[in-house]
């Protein structure tokens, strides 16, 4: 899963910024993909009467989102997590808005052109899209490194196969689940804040293997929720999961 690009265009089309994350688009030319962008939106606005959020082409995935004069971009593949990509949008359009401002009120930018190439406004793109501002939240905890421990441990546990700890935002903490259970709980994630109910305390599946998950939500004080997910192998009973997932939960609340 990648996040491949992010266009920020003015409302008339103008791409007023362009950075590239991955070397897929990097040649991509933004006078064939912002007219492109333009076309849909006006499409969506006047035929269907609705802001188009979301557009979904083979694999690649378009999440947009209209702050102002200005229309938000991100590029990635279908499978990247879309509360993931909404969050750093959201960050992004924060954080644009902000500099542009400073850029009207400095004299420093002209109407219909691209934004000037700023390092220190590249970099602060890069932290908010790579999720790090979370992860160095969570990392200012002199906690971090025990809990990084204690999830290792757990793989040494017969029943348990893998782990992992997220964000509410979907930024990984750490994991150790498969592909598949990974693919699949981040999707349960997105869907979790789709309909509003992330905070759906447990939830228990079985795979088509017959091996088990279990999803917990471990709520912490003055931090944003963290989803909690173990995948235990078929063998392990209802009993013993809850009772796992429960002495895990517990024990990552001592230490947070």
């Amino acid at each position: 899963m990648k996040i491949h690009s992010l266009f920020i265009l003015h409302s008339g089309g103008v791409c007023v910024y362009k950075r590239d994350f991955s070397d897929e688009f990097k040649d991509l030319q933004t006078d064939l993909i912002t007219p492109f962008i333009s076309a849909i939106l006006s499409f969506s606005e006047k035929v269907i009467s609705k802001n188009l959020e979301v557009l979904e082409l083979s694999e690649l995935r378009f999440v947009l989102k209209k702050e102002k004069e200005f229309v938000f971009v991100i590029l990635s593949d279908s499978g990247e997590n879309l509360l993931f990509i909404n969050s750093r949008l959201e960050k992004i359009t924060l954080l644009f808005v902000q500099y542009y401002q400073k850029m009207i009120n400095d004299g420093e930018y002209e109407k219909g052109c691209e934004i000037i190439e700023d390092p220190n406004f590249n970099t602060q793109i890069d932290t908010i899209i790579h999720g790090e501002e979370e992860i160095n939240q969570m990392k200012q905890h002199k906690s971090y490194n025990e809990i990084i421990n204690y999830f290792a441990t757990l793989r040494s546990e017969e029943e348990i196969i893998g782990c992992a700890l997220l964000t509410s935002k979907g930024s990984i903490i750490y994991s150790s689940l498969t592909d598949d259970v990974f693919l699949r709980a981040m999707r349960e994630l997105e869907i979790r804040y789709m309909t509003g109910v992330f905070d759906l305390p447990e939830l228990f599946y079985t795979l088509g293997n017959g091996q088990k998950v279990c999803e917990r939500v471990i709520s912490y004080q003055n931090f944003i929720n963290l989803l909690l997910i173990i995948q235990f192998t078929k063998k392990t009973t209802l009993g013993m999961m809850d009772y796992s997932a429960e002495r895990i939960a517990e024990k990552i609340k001592t230490l947070i």
